[in-house]
């Protein structure tokens, strides 16, 4: 087939172009070739228990028989907040009594008004004795006392009868009850515990250096949950100020976000931590330490070899952990032990 003249003419050019670019040109880049030596990172897993974020202990505060009880354990206090009830026949019988007493004293005192009223007429017409009237306003004051104490004791028993319904907070869930239906309470003895579990925390220990590390990532923390082979998003929630002696650990909760099937206590939870590796190793790829006769060492980019020890795999997988007093971060080597450095002009 033959090719027009313009068509010769191009392929041409490109012939020339190739030969005229230097043989550096087609060489990979620097970047490729070599690599900047980082400290590597230590991976700690804490492990930790979900929790409540709070639980009570429900008591009675009066001594009397239990008549009701409306949560077994595991249930869920229902809207209106009543766990249980205690006898209030007694109570109602003073309340009914002291209603009794009110009616009568507001019947008392409607007819000393009159009486007074009456009275204070006829003694404006000089009909009747001053003395008469004084005492009829001494006891109608004593009927309006005795009906306010009256009602001050009303409410005093509202209040307790009040007390004979046992409460808790709204949607919280019963973890254990001690009491049962007829059983005679005691004020004070505790008659179940609840707890809220609509948020679990996660309670740890942690060192100093683990503390800093979290407390950076405050708002974006991953728990591991094994046994539900669940990673779920968390948060820091509390960090305690005390300090334990004998750990020299620091107490911590971590809060879950994320919403779970099922929200219970005991779930084991595992928190990974990347702390600078304690040795002070570097991390360098795999393919850039040379091994020979049990000898291992990094090749600089002008050609120096730098025996170091190496700890073991790195992460990612394809890399080392080495230590060596002769390198630090930040140093630069070839990135394949095969490799040659660039020729020095």
């Amino acid at each position: 087939m033959k090719l027009f003249w313009p068509s010769k003419l191009i392929i041409c050019s490109l012939y020339i172009a190739m030969i005229a670019l230097p043989p550096a040109s087609f060489a990979k880049p620097e970047t490729d070739r070599f690599f900047t030596a980082e400290l590597a990172a230590h991976s700690n897993t804490l492990t930790g228990f979900t929790r409540p974020r709070a639980s009570i202990k429900l008591t009675s505060q009066l001594t009397d028989r239990l008549t009701e009880v409306k949560a077994e354990v595991g249930d869920r206090i229902g809207k209106d907040g009543i766990f249980a009830r205690l006898d209030t026949t007694y109570a109602r019988i003073d309340l009914e009594k002291i209603r009794i007493n009110q009616t009568k004293l507001v019947s008392k005192i409607s007819y000393l008004e009159k009486e007074v009223q009456r009275f204070q007429t006829l003694f404006q017409k000089q009909s009747a004795a001053e003395a008469k009237l004084d005492s009829l306003r001494q006891d109608l004051a004593q009927a309006r006392l005795a009906l306010r104490s009256v009602e001050n004791e009303e409410r005093a028993l509202q209040e307790h009868l009040q007390r004979h319904t046992i409460t808790a907070p709204p949607g919280w869930l019963v973890i254990n009850r001690d009491a049962e239906p007829g059983e005679w309470v005691i004020a004070g003895n505790p008659l179940a515990e609840v707890g809220d579990f609509q948020t679990l925390l996660v309670p740890f220990a942690v060192s100093q250096d683990e503390y800093l590390w979290i407390k950076q990532r405050a708002k974006d923390l991953r728990l591991r949950l094994p046994e539900r082979n669940l990673t779920v998003k968390a948060q820091l929630h509390t960090v305690s100020p005390g300090f334990d002696q004998q750990s020299r650990k620091l107490n911590l909760e971590i809060k879950i976000t994320s919403d779970l099937p099922e929200k219970r206590g005991g779930i084991r939870a595992e928190l990974t931590t990347e702390l600078p590796d304690p040795a002070g190793a570097l991390l360098v790829p795999v393919t850039a330490v040379s091994n020979r006769y049990d000898s291992h060492w990094l090749t600089r980019t002008n050609g120096q070899k730098v025996p170091v020890i190496v700890l073991g795999r790195g992460l990612p997988p394809d890399t080392l952990r080495v230590s060596a007093a002769a390198i630090k971060a930040g140093d630069k080597f070839l990135r394949s032990a095969d490799s040659q450095p660039p020729v020095q002009e």
